[in-house]
């Protein structure tokens, strides 16, 4: 009888889960998010990974109507709120933009990236991600090393990456983190990490009267309502014939 009940519990331990832990994060809809900028496993080894990881992007002050792309950690902001604008045929063909209101009266400042030939001023090897009053540029979302993350419509290759970068921004004449892109045939600068920037689910706030922004077009898209435990994959390669 004791040899049996030890069997039995021998059998029942390895029947019991092995995992503890939470279960990952999965998606959920919101016309609103913030971003969340998530190491990808090719910089998972860099010093700078740790700095990097988690941080939330804000839209920082360098002019009058325009902004930089910074991150800064969670518990310091609270980020920009972003929503995605497009009509049905844009958002099938991935021509939407992604919009923060900002000034008074609230006006819309679209995210815009620069192109594979456009360079940051300061950093001339680099693409600056803005968030300007007259500068937009298709965003839209994928799914990128297993989770869902933003997309540059100007990478028509699909083989770049989104890169923080701990430069230098002379409006402030300081160092930040800086939200960059790097196209797929350039290399990532030694101050950059390679990310995938996630959404995290927000509240789109109801405009006040007055105000210059609509949110007439804005549109559900698919984020986390947290992003802790979220684990960001390697891409699958393709196998070749």
């Amino acid at each position: 009888m004791r040899a049996l009940t030890l069997l039995s519990l021998s059998t029942l331990a390895f029947s019991l889960p092995t995992s503890y832990g939470p279960p990952p994060p999965s998606l959920s809809t919101c016309k609103a998010f913030t971003l969340i900028a998530k190491v990808l496993p090719s910089s998972a080894s860099s010093p700078l990974a740790p700095l990097v990881d988690s941080r939330i992007l804000i839209a920082a002050h360098v002019g009058a109507g325009f902004n930089v792309a910074v991150l800064y950690p969670q518990n310091y902001t609270n980020g920009a709120v972003f929503y995605q604008a497009g009509t049905p045929e844009e958002v099938a063909s991935g021509r939407t933009i992604i919009i923060n209101d900002q000034a008074r009266p609230l006006s819309p400042f679209p995210m815009s990236i620069q192109g594979p030939e456009e360079f940051d001023l300061t950093y001339p090897t680099q693409h600056s991600v803005l968030v300007n009053v007259v500068d937009s540029s298709h965003v839209s979302f994928e799914q990128k090393a297993g989770v869902q993350a933003l997309k540059n419509g100007l990478d028509v290759s699909g083989e770049g990456t989104f890169a923080v970068c701990n430069n230098t921004v002379p409006y402030y004449r300081s160092v930040f983190w800086t939200l960059m892109y790097v196209y797929g045939d350039e290399e990532l600068a030694e101050e950059c990490v390679e990310v995938v920037m996630v959404p995290k689910c927000a509240v789109l706030e109801d405009l006040p009267e007055g105000s210059f922004s609509s949110h007439e077009l804005a549109v559900e898209v698919g984020c986390y309502e947290t992003v802790e435990g979220l684990v960001v994959g390697e891409e699958e390669e393709e196998d070749e014939e």
